[in-house]
């Protein structure tokens, strides 16, 4: 799968993520007050191909039809927790 580095930074915004520019761009997910989910991309424009696309997408816990959800706009911040919940990467409550 390959995307636009926007494609990525408006999921990352969609879902809540904060991020911040180093000498990649680094992004989490913070949940309850402590961080869940790390990932990163490189500061560059264009595209993220290959491999890349995947780590991310493995690094925010998502399935790759989760994750072309998320690039389309069908996966909701709310279904992004849910499918963190049922990963146990947060405690359900």
């Amino acid at each position: 799968m390959s995307l636009k580095t926007r494609d990525v930074d408006r999921i990352w915004d969609k879902f809540g993520f904060t991020t911040k520019d180093a000498r990649d761009k680094l992004a989490w997910l913070e949940y309850d007050g402590q961080k869940v989910i790390y990932t990163k991309r490189s500061l560059g424009r264009g595209d993220i191909s290959g491999k890349i696309a995947h780590f991310i997408r493995q690094q925010m816990k998502l399935s790759e039809a989760d994750f072309r959800g998320a690039h389309k706009c069908t996966v909701s911040k709310e279904r992004y927790i849910e499918i963190l919940k049922e990963k146990s990467c947060i405690e359900a409550k």
